[in-house]
C-alpha cells in the first residue's frame, strides 16, 4: 500500500447540512469505490480530488475576463489596430484554477484583455 495509489469512486451521499470548520462550510461526503476497495481499511486518512466534469481541448479564459451585462456574457478582445472590442460569448465549465470554458464567440487565437483602463 503506497500513497501513490489511486481509486475511482462515485459520490453516494452528501450530508444535507454543513459543519463549519474554521469558518468554511464543510459537507461530509460518502464515496463508493468502484475498484481497489479491498486495500482500504477503516480509519485510513486520505486526500480526495473530485473531478465533477471535464472537457478536452477547449478555449478557456480567466474567469475575471468575463464581463456580465444582464443575462449576456462578453470578453474584451484586443484587435490588430489596438482597439478593444467586446465580443459576446457563451461560457461552460468553471475550473478550480480560476479559468472558465468559452463555448462560443472566440476562435482561440484572440488576445483576451483581462483588465483595462478605458475612458
Amino acid at each position: 500500500f503506497t500513497t501513490a495509489q489511486q481509486w475511482e469512486a462515485v459520490v453516494s451521499r452528501v450530508a444535507p447540512s454543513a459543519v463549519i470548520i474554521e469558518g468554511v462550510p464543510t459537507y461530509e461526503v460518502t464515496l463508493t469505490f468502484t475498484n481497489g476497495q479491498e486495500q482500504l481499511r477503516p480509519g485510513l486518512t486520505s486526500n480526495i480530488t473530485v473531478h465533477a466534469a471535464s472537457v478536452p481541448d477547449v478555449i478557456r479564459v480567466p474567469r475575471r475576463a468575463i464581463v456580465i451585462r444582464g443575462a449576456e456574457e462578453f470578453v474584451r478582445v484586443l484587435r490588430d489596430n489596438g482597439e478593444i472590442e467586446e465580443v459576446k460569448v457563451t461560457t461552460g465549465l468553471v475550473g478550480s484554477d480560476g479559468a472558465i470554458e468559452v463555448k462560443t464567440g472566440l476562435s482561440g487565437d484572440e488576445e483576451v484583455v483581462v483588465s483595462a483602463v478605458t475612458n
